[in-house]
């Protein structure tokens, strides 16, 4: 019974990852995995929010039948106090490329992420700052320019 039942957890972990595995890959261990959920979440909108412990689960799960380097599942370091911000705007980025940093700023502000500065109106010189931050820490394809 719990071999089937864990049978059918790993095929419906396959199934979804398309959605989770590339950003695992991608960003764990550098990133907390609570960005790292953010990040998931806003590449893949329409389906089911994934949680921390549930991304864990699976990152275990792969890393279990040896699908996954462990070392994603290794703590991440201390974080900088605005990685955060740099990892959702390197998520919007990469889950719709032609994206304009006006349309950035204004996905932010609905999220509602205060500036580096705490306040609420997003302007695109501030969006286009941290999207070089964003390319230049590595947490973004080259191949995603930015575009006004």
């Amino acid at each position: 019974m719990r071999r089937a039942r864990d049978r059918s957890y790993f095929g419906k972990l396959n199934e979804e990852a398309q959605q989770w595995l590339p950003a695992i890959r991608q960003f764990r261990p550098r990133l907390p995995w609570e960005d790292v959920v953010r990040i998931i979440n806003s590449r893949h909108p329409g389906a089911k929010p994934w949680t921390v412990e549930r991304l864990r689960r699976a990152a275990g799960r792969f890393v279990k039948d040896g699908l996954l380097d462990r070392a994603v599942l290794d703590r991440a370091p201390p974080a900088q106090k605005d990685d955060r911000i740099l990892a959702i705007i390197a998520g919007i980025k990469s889950s719709a490329p032609e994206m304009a940093l006006k349309e950035i700023a204004a996905r932010l502000e609905t999220m509602r992420e205060p500036t580096p500065r705490g306040r609420s109106k997003w302007a695109t010189s501030s969006v286009a700052h941290l999207l070089a931050r964003v390319q230049k820490a590595g947490l973004m394809d080259e191949g995603i320019g930015d575009r006004d």
